[in-house]
């Protein structure tokens, strides 16, 4: 718990400063309270064409989980973006502190300005985290509100999230909780916090 403050305020301390006018750049950070696990992360994403614009992605992504000393990851990849369509593949290496090679695939699709579908999955040789998530919301003020399911290193789940809660700063949060477990041990709480800031 003390490391995941931790990283939220260095995460917040660096972006108020970050110029928010240019869309090349995406800062987050991510944290997650599962029973019997948890996991704190920072990490840089820079797309060389911009954000919004198909083109070479690049990514960094280090943590503290709960199971290991540490975790590091980076991936370059490809990014197609369009109105209300992302999708972005990427091939890397993750270091805990055995280094192995790591692949990640994320889509996010926004068919009309209330409705929302969002993926992601990334895989190592003995690891799958997987997240599929739908929302709506009344209007473009509001978040997204639905359902998700996720799994994470062994660890599946059934919640639901509000995605796109806008804070300081030109912050947008995602807050997701629901129920956790794993085979053999009793089902629990989850909560995951992601922020992130485009600049």
């Amino acid at each position: 718990m003390v490391r995941l403050v931790l990283a939220a305020c260095a995460f917040f301390a660096f972006i108020v400063g970050a110029k928010a006018d240019e869309a090349t750049d995406l800062l987050y950070f991510c944290g997650d309270l599962i029973s019997g696990r948890h996991y704190a992360g920072l990490g840089w994403r820079h797309a060389f064409s911009g954000l919004d614009a198909d083109g070479f992605i690049v990514s960094l992504e280090g943590g503290a989980p709960a199971w290991r000393q540490v975790f590091a990851a980076g991936q370059a990849g490809w990014r197609f973006a369009g109105p209300g369509f992302a999708a972005t593949f990427m091939a890397g290496a993750a270091a805990d502190p055995r280094v192995r090679p790591l692949a990640s695939a994320d889509f996010w699709y926004e068919p009309t300005p209330f409705l929302m579908t969002q993926g992601f999955v990334e895989m190592a040789p003995d690891w799958v985290s997987w997240r599929a998530a739908a929302g709506w919301r009344p209007n473009a003020q509001w978040p997204w509100l639905g359902p998700e399911a996720a799994g994470s290193a062994g660890f599946p789940r059934v919640g639901a999230h509000a995605t796109g809660v806008r804070l300081a700063q030109g912050v947008e949060a995602r807050v997701s909780t629901g129920l956790s477990w794993r085979d053999g041990r009793r089902a629990g709480p989850y909560v995951e916090i992601s922020a992130w800031r485009r600049f």
